[in-house]
């Protein structure tokens, strides 16, 4: 059967049936099909579903790149139909933004866990010799000499690893000071992916940590708010607001972004410029907004950075123990 489309003899609705002479269908508000309908249509199609793709992207995407704070106070002003939603705006360049760093060459040679000491971090050493156990150092109840392969650092502290998760179950009942659970799933991980290729593991480790990034980024995004509500709790404004506040931010975050990290391929201190950009464009956007003087924004900013640095680390933290124990 071909494609039904709207002609002079078919001038009815396709969707719903009533006469529709018109570009729009009267009755459901469906578009006519022409007859020239090519893959070009079906992406304009798709781009007009998330962005209408018309006028509106322009208005909409010079200001949350030049102007910071101008569309949320537009939002604020019930001026609305001329931009593109915020939340939908949002998504959409957060998708790109990560399908396009997904496909960027990897350059930097990020390894998960090479380098021993660091707390929080999964971090292994090479040890072929054999391990002997001190009961006074190490806090164990009977003398022990074992083969291990690896160490592994947790919150700092070193633990060998066996060929099996049994063998360490059987040292851990040794230990006076018993592992916290959290080592427990780190250690029953690490002999899991015992004997995996370490450049593959690395490179699906960053693959699935990257493809979760845009659920934390939502997810953390209304603490943002939070955090703005808090501070600005004199100035009477919904929670609303600061939330469509956020997201004007973290869309320039990820259009700011992603030139920055093209341009780091060919220039070292490109991905440098980025915090700067992001201070300043938080601080203007913040004064057009919230209209305080500048030495109080100044101070909010502050606040704001140093409270939200700390729900990305421990986001990001779980995020990484989350990718790390799911693999």
């Amino acid at each position: 059967m071909p494609l039904k489309i709207n002609d002079a003899e078919h001038p009815e609705c396709l969707n719903c049936g009533a006469s529709n002479p018109d570009a729009f269908c009267p009755v459901c508000g469906q578009k006519r099909i022409p007859r020239n309908h090519d893959v070009w249509a079906l992406v304009k199609e798709f781009l007009g579903t998330y962005l209408s793709f018309d006028s509106k992207f322009s208005r909409t995407l010079i200001p949350v790149l030049f102007k910071p704070g101008f569309l949320t106070n537009e939002y604020r002003f019930g001026k609305r139909a001329s931009y593109i939603p915020p939340i939908r705006l949002f998504v959409f360049v957060s998708i790109v933004f990560f399908l396009l760093v997904a496909i960027l060459p990897d350059t930097s040679q990020i390894s998960f866990g090479e380098t021993p000491g660091e707390n929080a971090a999964l971090l292994s050493q090479d040890s072929t010799q054999a391990a002997t156990i001190d009961p006074d150092d190490a806090g164990i109840e009977i003398d022990a000499t074992r083969e291990v392969g690896d160490t592994l650092y947790i919150f700092g502290e070193s633990y060998p690893l066996f060929d099996t998760y049994e063998e360490y179950l059987a040292y851990r009942e040794g230990l006076i000071n018993k592992p916290n659970f959290v080592v427990d799933l780190v250690m029953q991980q690490a002999h899991k992916l015992e004997g995996e290729d370490p450049d593959e593991l690395n490179k699906n480790l960053k693959k699935n940590f990257i493809e979760l990034l845009p659920k934390l980024v939502f997810l953390v995004m209304p603490f943002f708010a939070l955090i703005l509500k808090l501070l600005y709790l004199r100035r009477r404004f919904f929670y609303e607001e600061h939330f469509i506040f956020a997201l004007h931010f973290h869309t320039f975050i990820y259009l700011s972004l992603l030139p920055l990290l093209m341009l780091s391929y060919v220039w070292d201190l490109a991905t440098l410029i980025f915090p700067i950009l992001a201070i300043s464009y938080l601080f203007i956007a913040m004064r057009r907004v919230y209209a305080q003087k500048f030495w109080k924004t100044f101070l909010k900013l502050i606040l704001t950075m140093g409270a939200y640095t700390i729900v990305l680390f421990f986001a990001l933290l779980i995020s990484a123990f989350y990718t790390a124990l799911s693999y």
